[in-house]
């Protein structure tokens, strides 16, 4: 198999495949690089690693991801790194326990990291199944500051296409063992590495390239230990880690041309706090609801449609009119999409109130509303669950474009400023509260 640049995406630079030594489209990989190695112009951020006390923030740059962290007492910047396919190397001395050096690095890939949109996703591209800001953690592993990206190495004349993982200074790394090409069937494609803070296994999708089968894996950081987790069908384009449950599902690609769907039907999930599944749907102007029980033990996997892998059928629907658009060219949604479940059966919306949806145990019937955040002329956005589920961390900007760092418990109450998000910062989304 061949792997050749992708292209761009008009809004970011997303799924940027750069061939080495190409022309940088933005970002600043290597000067960075150059002050982690501890050359002129070292800054103590650029130094500092991703991993420690406050929270993680991601601006997805036209062919660069830049990562910072920040304080959660004053937003003040502790550590930042900032990624670009345009000049990468081999690392000499893999930086994770059982990665390996690749022998014949050819090009770089970096993850896509657009945020959904709620004014767009359902008239320009389906972008109901990319990323929520929260979900844009798994593409960082902290301990070593590294960014999980897909690679392409030559391994006996053959191109073949793995997980990786790269530093600011363009050090990558192959985080499984190398493939025989050789053969009628050639190496499978490993793509869509996340990582997953609490445990440090990886998952990533794996497609046969004979009969373009695809699952879902995981990898021990440590350990090294494989496994696989379920199936994805072959319309999955990558996969997704619910930050908070862990539970794993897959979605159609931002690139790939079925993004519309056979029948518009799309899909994204959300752990409620018992462990079960609410999968929010669409179809057509129509939104709904269907609770998805795990069935016994088996892997939380899931592929693109209404209906899961390893779950049982849906035992509840609710058409969700509040969260459809109008039935007109152009027309914005009447409300927010789902982000998140904040509480029993309390589903949190992306509206500017992060209004919470109460439902009864099957999610069948609302039972109640409220508003986290108090009425304002502020645009609040992009919000974290922190580790215990009691706080929100989010952006929020006020009438003149000032941008600040906020936090407010789940139940309601007088939101917390922790400081300003100023300069190129205010661009920035929150993804991890450590």
């Amino acid at each position: 198999m061949t792997f050749l640049p992708g292209k761009a995406s008009k809004a970011s630079g997303i799924a940027l495949s750069v061939l080495l030594l190409a022309t940088a489209c933005g970002g600043g990989g290597g000067s960075e690089g150059d002050a982690e190695e501890g050359g002129e112009g070292e800054s103590s951020e650029a130094s500092a690693p991703l991993a420690g006390d406050g929270f993680l923030a991601l601006a997805c740059g036209e062919g660069s991801i830049t990562v910072s962290r920040f304080s959660d007492d004053d937003g003040s910047l502790q550590a930042e790194h900032v990624y670009s396919a345009a000049e990468v190397t081999s690392a000499d001395e893999p930086r994770l326990p059982n990665s390996r050096v690749v022998e014949t690095l050819k090009s770089v890939e970096l993850p896509d990291c657009v945020i959904e949109s709620d004014e767009t996703w359902y008239y320009e591209d389906q972008a109901l199944t990319r990323n929520q800001a929260h979900e844009l953690s798994g593409l960082v592993v902290p301990d070593g500051s590294l960014l999980l990206v897909d690679i392409v190495e030559e391994v006996d004349g053959s191109d073949v296409r793995t997980i990786g993982a790269m530093t600011s200074s363009g050090e990558v790394e192959a985080l499984l063992p190398a493939d025989d090409a050789d053969g009628f069937s050639g190496a499978p494609v490993r793509t869509s590495a996340r990582y997953r803070h609490s445990d440090g296994t990886l998952t990533y999708l794996e497609a046969n390239p004979s009969d373009e089968a695809k699952t879902v894996m995981s990898l021990s950081v440590d350990s090294g230990q494989n496994q696989e987790l379920g199936p994805c069908d072959t319309e999955c384009g990558r996969v997704i880690v619910d930050p908070y449950s862990e539970l794993v599902y897959g979605t159609i690609g931002p690139d790939e041309p079925e993004a519309n769907g056979i029948d518009n039907n799309l899909a994204r999930y959300f752990s409620n706090h018992d462990g079960s599944m609410v999968g929010f749907y669409t179809k057509m102007a129509n939104g709904g609801l269907h609770l998805h029980h795990r069935a016994g033990d088996e892997s939380p996997v899931f592929s693109r449609g209404r209906w899961p892998v390893n779950y049982s059928e849906a035992v509840g629907k609710h058409d969700l009119t509040y969260v459809a658009p109008e039935n007109s060219a152009g027309a914005t949604y009447a409300g927010g999409l789902p982000v998140f479940t904040v509480g029993d059966n309390e589903l949190m919306l992306s509206d500017n109130s992060f209004t919470v949806r109460a439902f009864d145990d099957e999610f069948s019937e609302e039972t109640a509303d409220r508003e986290i955040l108090p009425g304002s002329d502020r645009v609040n956005e992009h919000p974290v669950l922190s580790g215990e589920r009691d706080q929100i961390l989010f952006r929020s900007s006020d009438a003149t474009g000032n941008v600040s760092w906020f936090t407010v418990p789940v139940s309601g109450g007088d939101p917390q400023e922790i400081g300003a998000a100023e300069g190129e910062h205010a661009t920035m989304v929150p993804i991890h509260w450590f």
